[in-house]
């Protein structure tokens, strides 16, 4: 589908859904019964997830290590992709992964256990599918997806595999989308920037008949900044840049749409969900190229989830997803560029293509065994048992390299195996797991889940991932907490370490294990100030959060890629291997007030050589991690109110980051990571139901830069100041 068709498709859903609600807008709209209108630390504090249990309850109560952003928290930071977000998180250390070509993307590396494409992290959109991507393993995609979509998200530091199977394995990120909530709501939003930031943005939430349909759309397009001035030789893995102009983190025209409909009571949910992202080619900047309108790196997406629940306490869900990737780039052999030791092949690489399909079932049951009435107020002391199980198939498919056959003028599949440029190989995966969890009311102040899950893969077996957590009340108000937790978690190798990547030096290993993880984490909550309000809600008496947690962790079978010794396969230089044990300890403290957060995080990740049992220090993982960020309103709130017309406030934001440095090595960057802060502002201006949103972020142009995860020379930079201009129409 060529994309003036998909521009086409996105106007016509927007103006389907905006113009029976600008047609009904009569009145000033005002939000009502709305998280919005409220503190949003106090949001935050009161918010139920499921994410660590399945099951809902609070954030301090829930079984897990459990971190939540909201979508005012979001607001306050002018992130722009999910990864904006993420490295707000305490013990996430984050850097820019390339596959060989030095493009913009960025990985995360939980609690000091590196790993390629951040395969550690489980991505859930809405408690459900995963973002497969194309690695068929962790996704990096993912990280692209807009925050406009985003109505908070949910992390678990820790295994999650009890419950999620596999790549739960050091964090569970489950995002919540925006037309998920039950609140009517409509807007519209047009935003244009500095670097050519082009965004169209719409929203409707309505109650229809009882049904509650919510829809959601972004168009967008983003010339991104330059990376001309890499490094001074502007040299990558000792080659010179031919255009490093090219290389920017600018996205061409994208979209993403998401529909939702639930009941009222929410025994039946569907969504749809569908992304177009062409982001600026990895490979832009190394091959030249005399036409560069040819470069081409695009992904298309497309989600189904469907959950029903027939009778009460019985779930049953089923998720369909489709993903197709496009990869264009032309390298001619052009005896301009032979001076400067360029050699390429008589045909030159082109491209390649890919797909990829999920399918996924999930039901499970929640009863109650014992228990007695209980005080309003008291908890009821009872069991609450989930029992479950899934099956899914996840596969890769129809890979097509392709390549540009100058003799033809065209393009050619390569049809030889031994030839071929796929970049993952057709693969297959069938699972099924079978799960259970017991929540017990212990008494008042105590409770415990005791869960176990097995997981069983056609390629690796079976796996046996057990979990226990305990939460105590320190007092009678439950200001103080204490949380004991142990879980394993499991990480099955992904079809590109199975097979190889064949368009690179990777080769791959078909007996590999599964890696392993076992961690112990104990946590402390308590609250240090409070109001002077005559609420009787404890939690609203709060406004100083304060968290500390440590853990340790034990790795077996870590998967990475060392150098190739296989006597048949001499001209691959790296294969993936399961390499050995890795002990990690860590301390994390967060503290969360009304304007303002900070986190700390302390890391010491070993790696065990196997042959002599010999510890060393992880590479590229840094010791001591410092996060902080602050919202000061200089006057107004910071929330959409409609009685007024006239300036609404100005605000400044600024989050400051910091990592210590990292030891040098096999994929090792060659600079540490520099410490970095951006100060935003924005003016809010309101006439009726139009708001007028002026922001400039990294006011004072800051300039900084992000090591490369690989062999390059040359560290990507962060954006520089960008101009925001936002309308915003509020509909009733």
């Amino acid at each position: 589908m060529e994309f003036p068709m998909q521009r086409s498709l996105f106007v016509v859903i927007t103006l389907c859904y905006l113009l029976p609600c600008l047609l009904s807008a009569q009145e000033p709209y005002i939000v009502k019964d709305s998280v919005a209108n409220e503190d949003p630390i106090f949001n935050t504090f009161n918010v139920e997830v499921k994410v660590a249990s399945k099951t809902a309850s609070s954030l301090d109560d829930t079984p897990g290590i459990v971190t939540v952003i909201d979508r005012s928290q979001i607001d306050f930071t002018n992130a722009r992709t999910l990864s904006d977000i993420v490295r707000m998180i305490p013990g996430f250390d984050f850097s820019r992964v390339t596959i060989g070509f030095g493009e913009p993307i960025e990985g995360f590396y939980p609690r000091g256990i590196p790993s390629d494409l951040s395969q550690p992290i489980l991505f859930l959109l809405n408690g459900r599918n995963k973002f497969n991507d194309f690695s068929f393993s962790g996704p990096w995609i993912a990280h692209k997806i807009n925050v406009d979509m985003i109505e908070r998200i949910e992390v678990i530091r820790g295994p999650g595999s009890a419950l999620y199977g596999g790549n739960a394995f050091t964090a569970v990120i489950n995002i919540v989308t925006r037309d998920q909530d039950t609140r009517p709501e409509s807007l519209f939003e047009v935003t244009y920037g500095t670097f050519n930031y082009v965004s169209l943005y719409g929203l409707t939430r309505q109650n229809i008949g009882g049904w509650i349909l919510g829809i959601q759309a972004k168009y967008f397009q983003d010339e991104g900044t330059s990376y001309e001035s890499l490094s001074v030789d502007r040299s990558y893995g000792g080659n010179p840049l031919r255009e490093p102009y090219l290389i920017t983190d600018g996205m061409n025209p994208s979209y993403d749409v998401s529909i939702n409909l639930q009941d009222a009571k929410n025994k039946f949910n569907i969504q749809a969900w569908h992304t177009f992202h062409d982001p600026h080619p990895m490979l832009a900047g190394y091959y030249p190229t005399p036409n560069n309108g040819n470069y081409q790196y695009r992904v298309q997406q497309t989600m189904f989830n469907l959950s029903y629940t027939p009778i009460e306490n019985l779930n049953i869900a089923a998720d369909v997803t489709f993903m197709k990737w496009n990869w264009r780039t032309l390298v001619y052999d052009n005896p301009n560029y032979r001076n400067q030791q360029v050699t390429y092949l008589e045909n030159d690489l082109l491209g390649a293509e890919q797909n990829n399909r999920q399918v996924q079932a999930d039901i499970n049951y929640t009863f109650f065994l014992g228990g007695k009435s209980a005080k309003e107020g008291e908890k009821k002391l009872q069991h609450e048992i989930l029992v479950g199980g899934s099956f899914s198939i996840d596969g890769q498919h129809d890979s097509k390299s392709l390549y540009y056959d100058s003799t033809l003028l065209r393009e050619v599949e390569t049809t030889q195996p031994d030839d071929t440029l796929a970049f993952y190989p057709d693969f297959t995966r069938v699972q099924g797991s079978f799960y259970t969890q017991d929540t017990w009311q212990v008494s008042q102040r105590l409770a415990l889940t005791m869960g176990v899950r097995l997981d069983y893969y056609d390629d690796i077996g079976f796996n046996y991932n057990p979990r226990l957590a305990a939460v105590l009340d320190l007092d009678r108000e439950r200001v103080n907490k204490l949380k004991v937790l142990y879980g394993e978690g499991f990480r099955p190798p992904g079809g590109f370490e199975l097979k190889g990547i064949k368009l690179g030096p990777l080769k791959g290993t078909a007996n590999l294990n599964p890696e392993k993880i076992r961690t112990a984490e104990v946590a402390y909550i308590t609250y240090l100030r409070r109001d002077t309000s005559s609420t009787t809600d404890i939690k609203k008496k709060n406004v100083l959060r304060l968290q500390i947690s440590a853990y340790y962790s034990d790795v077996q079978d870590a998967i990475f890629s060392v150098t190739n010794t296989d006597p048949d396969s001499v001209s691959i230089p790296l294969k993936y291997a399961n390499v050995g044990e890795r002990q990690v300890f860590g301390i994390e403290a967060e503290l969360k007030a009304k304007y303002w957060w900070a986190n700390y995080s302390y890391v010491n990740s070993q790696s065990i050589n196997p042959n002599d049992g010999s510890q060393s220090r992880t590479p590229f993982i840094a010791n001591h991690q410092f996060n902080a960020g602050f919202q000061l309103p200089l006057f107004g709130e910071p929330f959409f109110q409609s009685e007024n017309t006239g300036v609404k406030g100005l605000y400044f934001s600024s989050q400051f980051f910091y990592r210590s440095g990292r030891l040098n090595g096999v994929h090792e960057a060659k600079r540490e990571t520099t410490a970095y802060y951006e100060l935003d502002a924005k003016l809010l201006y309101q006439v009726a139901n139009l708001e007028f949103n002026f922001g400039v972020t990294n006011l004072l142009d800051r300039s900084w830069s992000f090591p490369l995860n690989d062999e390059g020379t040359y560290e990507l930079p962060y954006r520089g100041r960008q101009i925001l201009l936002k309308a915003v129409i509020h509909i009733q």
